[in-house]
């Protein structure tokens, strides 16, 4: 009989948080279909916009399916292993009626967020914002973080411990399915550069066609991501490695920041209204 896919106890005598998910054969098959189905709806998506064909046309409904197609299977795909299904299931539907909602406002709005595509025949198809994705895949991130933290301690307010491993295990997951992906295709674009070598063009023009980069993309960043949630030691010595890092460098931005601001009695502010991007700096 399988395990469940019940989230490990926190240890409570110490300020250490274990979160080897009990990732089960079921919660690898579904990581990947939701991989492999985020590909597909993508590539629809992808087509309907560069044929101007049914619902690019439609704002209302293009934007929030692009943003929900392309936030919401990240996730699920996290999800897995740590909630359990009736948690999971509020979850994702809280993103989703977040996500659609706030997509929705954007087209609304009817500035920024109605930037039309560059590759959109007709010019009649619609994305979302810059501001939207990015503000609201911080937004997801977070809340997502702190999701999963209150489900492992088993209370609504998690220990600190629990939240600072979440949200770096999140970090360094996502960098690396990422990073997973652009190694995936610097591969594919080798591999067809040596078989242009025998002029055999085949892979080149298997991986400039989008029916395979979409699909393809999709289904190995969730790879990646399952990856790393099953070898959780992995992470938590990168994440050890990259905080050993950073506090060496710590005391050199401490000593230029105290620099600076024991110059400024002495040279005043006006230079830095003078600049007219002082703020952006600081």
């Amino acid at each position: 009989m399988e395990p469940t896919l019940a989230a490990p106890e926190p240890d409570k005598d110490t300020d250490t948080v274990l979160l080897d998910a009990v990732v089960t054969r079921r919660a690898m098959y579904g990581r990947l279909t939701v991989g492999l189905l985020q590909g597909l709806l993508l590539y629809g998506l992808y087509r309907s916009a560069n044929g101007a064909a049914w619902p690019s046309g439609e704002p209302y409904l293009f934007v929030p399916l692009l943003l929900i197609g392309v936030m919401l299977p990240l996730l699920f795909i996290s999800a897995l292993g740590h909630l359990d299904a009736r948690r999971a299931a509020i979850w994702i539907g809280i993103a989703a009626a977040v996500m659609a909602g706030l997509a929705l406002h954007d087209v609304w709005r009817d500035g920024a967020g109605a930037q039309i595509m560059p590759f959109a025949a007709q010019g009649r198809a619609r994305m979302p914002s810059g501001q939207l994705f990015f503000f609201g895949a911080g937004f997801f991130y977070i809340a997502h973080a702190l999701v999963l933290a209150a489900a492992i301690d088993g209370r609504r307010i998690a220990r600190y411990a629990t939240y600072f491993e979440v949200a770096w295990t999140l970090m360094i997951q996502l960098q690396f399915s990422a990073m997973f992906v652009g190694v995936l295709w610097l591969v594919l674009w080798l591999g067809s550069s040596l078989f242009m070598l025998l002029r055999l063009d085949f892979l080149k023009l298997l991986i400039a066609q989008s029916w395979f980069v979409v699909p393809v993309t999709c289904f190995a960043f969730s790879c990646a991501m399952h990856i790393t949630d099953v070898r959780p030691a992995i992470v938590r010595g990168i994440r050890t490695l990259v905080l050993v890092l950073m506090s060496w460098l710590l005391p050199v931005t401490t000593l230029i920041v105290a620099g600076f601001l024991c110059t400024l009695p002495f040279t005043g502010l006006e230079a830095l209204w003078q600049t007219r991007h002082a703020s952006s700096v600081l």
